[in-house]
């Protein structure tokens, strides 16, 4: 079971409806949250912890201990970065090139909710 620990949290509106991405990644989009559309991206800012609709407050987890949905499976140990569309993806050894976001505290199967401990800062990968 995922659990949520210690962290700091950043309240912006969201530039978007993001009542269904709840812990998933959301980076920022000028003064607001939103889902960013890149892999990898070092504009991640953190993990959504709340359901906003367009214009609330979207709170992000930006460092600390959080719940974020896997597409796929992930393991404890495991180095992650945000996909596409904002879960958590492996970051491979040898890969280079992707922001790590965090690592994995209590691994999930696909499609599950993971506990991860997030870096304040996005860490490229391979550097």
């Amino acid at each position: 079971m995922a659990t949520e620990g210690w962290g700091f949290k950043w309240t912006l509106a969201a530039d978007a409806d993001l009542s269904t991405k709840q812990f998933y990644a959301v980076g920022y989009t000028g003064t607001k949250f939103d889902i960013i559309a890149t892999s990898g991206s070092q504009n991640v800012a953190g993990v959504l912890q709340n359901k906003p609709s367009a214009a609330q407050g979207a709170d992000a987890m930006l460092w600390g201990v959080s719940k974020w949905y896997a597409a796929s499976a992930v393991t404890a140990g495991n180095l992650v970065a945000q996909t596409a569309s904002g879960t958590c993806m492996v970051v491979a050894s040898g890969t280079s090139g992707v922001y790590v976001k965090g690592q994995v505290l209590r691994g999930c199967s696909a499609s599950g909710v993971a506990t991860v401990v997030l870096a304040a800062v996005p860490i490229v990968s391979g550097s």
